[in-house]
């Protein structure tokens, strides 16, 4: 006696739960993720930080442009750390200053590599 196997359709099944369900979860993804600080958006300029007193000029540069929504500053590790140990936030304390007066937003990057102090 022949007996006549059917063809299990539970591949078939899962896959089409896979294919309503997974566009769901993945639509929902915020849900799990962490909250912090939103996503920086906009039109941002790069600035670097310079041990001169030109926070005037930085601050009618930054002014001038309506279309800004914040300003990526940097500095070189060696133009904090001039002596070991010794540590000038100065220039950087300026700056952020001058940001904070006009309500910009800012991002501050300390750049190591090549502007690391020769003493390291």
């Amino acid at each position: 006696m022949k007996r006549h196997m059917r063809r299990l359709k539970f591949p078939h099944t899962i896959r089409a739960c896979l294919c309503v369900v997974a566009p769901a979860i993945l639509g929902h993804v915020s849900l799990f993720a962490a909250a912090g600080p939103p996503l920086r958006t906009g039109l941002w300029m790069t600035q670097p930080i310079e041990g001169d007193d030109k926070t005037g000029a930085f601050e009618a540069q930054v002014r001038a442009n309506s279309h800004l929504s914040g300003v990526c500053l940097h500095i070189g590790w060696k133009d904090i750390e001039k002596e070991p140990g010794h540590l000038d936030f100065g220039a950087i304390d300026k700056n952020v200053a001058v940001l904070r007066h006009i309500g910009m937003k800012y991002e501050l990057g300390i750049k190591p590599g090549a502007d690391t102090p020769p003493f390291v």
